[in-house]
């Protein structure tokens, strides 16, 4: 059973021939495909191109309560329609200013006093891992084998922008200092870096666990490149493997057992389940925004709300209300315990502006997206530099890009903002670093 409309499928077809199109020239012009910042786009592509397709199957409602698709196809159609234009425009840009943009963004400086802003970076990092611990033992619950909502009870919710705060620091910063170990081969800097991971699993979300992991394999085999040669499909078993442990961690984190029959859970929860349901996620939106009767355009209340996140919603009813993930799971769905339905990369940007939205957020995102591409090819590939200071200055940039995409991320841009003001310390204030043995 398959109600998509010709509209429907043609954009398909045409957002698949334009991937491809893009994936295949860059192969060609710069002998890669996968990066540390693109694996979103890869994850947000197979939701929208592959999986997208199965959604109009009545198994794919299950998880949301329904049991009857005939009630969405309408709205699947709309949000196919809206995240298909904004893929293409997306694509188009991203490769622009990926394969052709000529002129040179110069990051020379923040290569100055590199070793001092490194100590710094470092004692910033064991400082989060530490007050992170204390979180924890303040809480006394460990996410992945408990509850993972638990910073958003009401005795919690006040500590919980610092918490997600510390989260992003420790995801990004483990990376860092895996990047410089394969540079300076301190071991100190490895023991580091595994301390990040673990933090990162015991958060139990999916999402970093794997993004971190695919990360680290990525620049461990592109810093190797002379002993692997078929490096992309070492990525692609990557990928493969990580997609199973993160799958893996919601058994843990639902309390289900792994048995003999992980193997059958695995291909529903891909095919029908909420890894990849974005664009059944987008449906129910703007289903229940009809139902609820909201007429017209939000003018940007979500993005307001959520640019507001260092405040805890539990001081803000306008965050309470108007934050996406508050908006789309309790205002619309009526989920209580729930952070909030995707929808795919640009149904946000409809809901708030329109179509104008769609294809202003397609094209700042595919600028930013483009850019740090042609740095990590630059830096990795041409070696015009060390890349780890670089690193948390692109971090912070797809970070954004990702937050103006589904505003709930906007959390992580802030602690990330505090980063690159490290790295772009000027002299004056290093040399004051140095003077007080920082």
């Amino acid at each position: 059973m398959n109600y998509s409309t010709i509209a429907v499928k043609s954009l398909m077809i045409a957002d698949i021939l334009i991937f491809l199109t893009y994936l295949v020239y860059k192969y060609i012009k710069n002998k890669y495909i996968f990066s540390p910042f693109n694996i979103f786009i890869f994850i947000s592509s197979v939701a929208l191109l592959f999986i997208s397709m199965l959604q109009y199957n009545n198994k794919a409602w299950e998880a949301l309560g329904s049991f009857n698709s005939t009630y969405y196809i309408d709205y699947l159609n709309q949000c196919m329609v809206i995240n298909s234009i904004g893929f293409a425009i997306f694509i188009l840009t991203m490769a622009l200013f990926e394969l052709f943009y000529k002129k040179e963004i110069s990051l020379k400086a923040i290569e100055k006093d590199n070793t001092i802003k490194h100590r710094i970076v470092v004692k910033f990092y064991i400082l989060c891992l530490i007050l992170w611990v204390a979180l924890i033992v303040k809480v006394w619950a460990i996410p992945l084998f408990g509850n993972r909502m638990i910073f958003d009870s009401s005795d919690n919710n006040k500590i919980r922008p610092i918490y997600l705060a510390l989260n992003i620091i420790i995801f990004t910063l483990a990376q860092y200092m895996f990047i410089r170990y394969l540079k300076s081969k301190e071991k100190y800097l490895i023991g580091l870096s595994i301390l990040g991971v673990i933090v990162v699993l015991l958060v139990g979300s999916r999402g970093p666990f794997v993004d971190i992991i695919v990360n680290l394999t990525l620049f461990y085999i592109y810093s190797n490149k002379e002993r692997f040669r078929k490096p992309n499909l070492m990525i692609i078993s990557a990928l493969a493997l990580t997609l199973v442990l993160g799958i893996g961690m919601l058994f843990v984190r639902h309390g289900n057992k792994i048995d003999r029959n992980f193997e059958e859970k695995m291909q529903q929860e891909i095919m029908y389940g909420n890894t990849f349901s974005d664009i059944r996620d987008g449906a129910f939106i703007l289903y229940n925004y009809d139902q609820k009767h909201f007429e017209g355009f939000l003018n940007g209340k979500n993005y307001l709300a959520d640019t507001m996140s260092f405040v805890p919603s539990a001081l803000s009813e306008y965050r309470q209300k108007w934050s996406w993930g508050n908006f789309t799971a309790k205002t619309l769905a009526g989920y209580e315990d729930h952070y909030g339905l995707r929808g795919g990369l640009f149904l946000q940007p409809y809901l708030n502006f329109g179509w104008f939205g769609v294809v202003l957020i397609a094209i700042v995102a595919g600028i930013i997206y483009g850019l740090s591409e042609r740095s990590f090819y630059r830096n990795i590939f041409e070696n015009k530099g060390s890349f780890e200071f670089k690193f948390i200055l692109v971090t912070c940039g797809i970070t954004f890009a990702k937050a103006i995409f589904i505003s709930s991320g906007f959390h992580d841009v802030y602690p990330l903002l505090v980063l690159s003001f490290i790295v772009l310390l000027p002299k004056r204030v290093v040399g004051i670093a140095e003077r007080y043995k920082l």
